[in-house]
């Protein structure tokens, strides 16, 4: 056997030594993910003490001048075991979605630098680096290249030389073929999201205005030059930022609603005795106390998501705006926490915000589909509601009136349904009325004319927030493994549809009149 054999075959040890290392780490942790979080039995079960010792056994064969002549055999049989395990293990995965891992890190009392490693390891070994694969990852990355300052409560990038160091060595194991001009525009763009994020002055904004989804869309869109190690510095320097800006606008956020569910749940046995001519009220004071509830073991789970918050917020508001009717028609009025409780008189134009955030872009078209609905008689269903006449104009899916009852008229969630999931219906239900609208104007504008500036920048706004719902959609079908519900699929199915139709036909107008520009 040749020098450069014996190389190699070294060099085809030492990855398998390192595979199995994080192959391990990630069974262990799998281990935990599934009893303390998923309740369930491993869906796997193999011998790896047995695999250990015969990839122990190889390290033998490099001990003496010339390995033995079944030296590749052997290395190959432990290869080919890894292998079978490798499927195996990444079908666990599939279970053990992003916010478990944070989860599992958040409450593993030594953090040991080498999990975390060998974790990242485990994800570019096994080749699957997207969707919730390049989420975990993320996090992953940015756990190395954080750290925590408790004198300040927030968290700060780790020196970039340091780190750059550890990326190469733990990215050898990607190949990433880029030219600099690629490298340059994509850090050049990660920094301009950031910017964008540090500058949302509220909560809502930085939560609901996709700013967030804009960062995880892009750092999935960039595919192979995420592993650029300066990519990977522009991007931890991002999420360290975008944690930060988060985690202060949470704080104001949280202090504001603890703060106004402290002062109902005062003053709630005066409201009940005040206003029991009013049912819907009573009604509301119960599913703010299930919304709070909620939202009080999400914080002790270190786990809020936004949903949460919005339903809380929207309950409170919708407790608070009863009372003032009721009030101002009694001509009375009551303090609460030094303040009255006298609202503005904007209760639709507060709902939609409180759902969808800071959305100037679809707020009117969204504005108009809830402004129909709000008129329209629900008793009959969604299915009767989609069919009204008065709403044939917007074309609902019977999903779409439903997911209005859902998020606005407290009308009970089916099984696998999520706010989230009814947010983007209605999203994708505006983004159409929009896309509809600028295409009939734009196919009006004569062909000796150029279309005006403005136009074309609005359309081209529409065509990639149409893109970012397409994504969230496409997220959502890739969950389509875990539903149960077939009517879920269909639905999701058919409104992505709908969408890209609309998207087609308005690009091929905006192609035809402005491509060359």
């Amino acid at each position: 056997m040749s020098v450069a054999e014996i190389g190699q075959l070294h060099r085809r040890y030492v990855r398998l030594s390192d595979t199995f290392k994080a192959f391990w780490t990630f069974h262990q942790f799998a281990s935990s993910a599934y009893k303390n979080f998923l309740q369930l039995s491993l869906p796997y079960n193999f011998d790896f003490q047995r695999l250990y010792e015969s990839i122990r056994a190889t390290s033998e064969l490099f001990q003496s001048a010339a390995p033995p002549p079944d030296a590749a055999a052997r290395i190959e049989r432990c290869e080919s075991d890894l292998q079978k395990i490798a499927a195996a293990l990444m079908a666990a995965d599939l279970a053990i979605k992003p916010s478990i891992l944070r989860r599992f890190f958040e409450k593993l009392k030594q953090q040991d630098e080498k999990i975390v490693f060998n974790l990242i390891k485990f994800y570019l070994y096994s080749g699957r680096l997207s969707g919730d694969q390049r989420d975990k990852i993320d996090f992953l990355i940015t756990k190395i290249g954080e750290e925590y300052l408790e004198d300040r409560g927030d968290f700060r990038a780790r020196d970039s030389g340091e780190l750059k160091g550890q990326f190469q060595g733990l990215l050898s194991i990607v190949q990433v073929r880029a030219d600099e001009e690629d490298i340059a525009r994509v850090v050049r763009q990660i920094r301009e999201i950031k910017e964008q994020i540090l500058d949302a002055p509220e909560f809502e904004q930085l939560a609901s205005g996709n700013l967030l989804e804009r960062l995880r869309s892009f750092k999935h869109e960039i595919g192979e030059l995420y592993f650029h190690p300066d990519v990977l510095l522009a991007i931890v320097d991002c999420n360290v930022a975008a944690k930060n800006r988060f985690l202060r606008l949470y704080r104001e956020e949280e202090q504001q609603i603890l703060a106004d569910s402290q002062r109902l749940v005062t003053h709630e046995e005066a409201i009940r005795k005040r206003l029991t001519s009013n049912p819907e009220l009573i009604d509301e004071i119960e599913r703010f106390r299930q919304f709070k509830q909620e939202f009080d073991e999400s914080r002790a789970r270190s786990d809020v998501k936004h949903t949460v918050i919005t339903r809380l917020k929207m309950s409170i508001h919708a407790i608070l705006s009863e009372i003032e009717s009721e009030l101002d028609a009694a001509g009375d009025g009551v303090v609460f926490g030094g303040r009255s409780v006298v609202l503005d008189s904007a209760p639709r134009a507060d709902r939609i915000e409180a759902s969808f955030g800071a959305d100037p872009l679809l707020y009117d078209h969204l504005a108009r589909i809830i402004g129909l609905l709000d008129e329209v008689d629900v008793t009959g269903g969604e299915e009767q509601i989609a069919s009204h006449p008065s709403l044939h104009p917007i074309r609902l899916e019977p999903w779409e009136a439903g997911a209005y009852l859902k998020l606005f008229r407290n009308a009970p969630m089916e099984e696998e349904e999520t706010n989230d999931l009814m947010l983007l219906y209605l999203r994708a239900a505006a983004i159409r009325l929009l896309i509809d609208e600028q295409a009939r104007k734009l196919a009006t504008v004569p062909e000796s004319d150029d279309p005006s500036p403005t136009l074309l920048v609005a359309i081209r706004e529409s065509l990639d927030r149409a893109k970012e719902l397409d994504q969230m959609f496409g997220d959502s079908l890739h969950e389509g493994i875990y539903f149960t519900d077939p009517k879920v699929l269909h639905r999701l199915y058919r409104s992505r549809f709908r969408l890209l139709r609309g998207f087609s036909g308005l690009w091929l107008i905006y192609d035809q009149r402005a491509g060359a520009a």
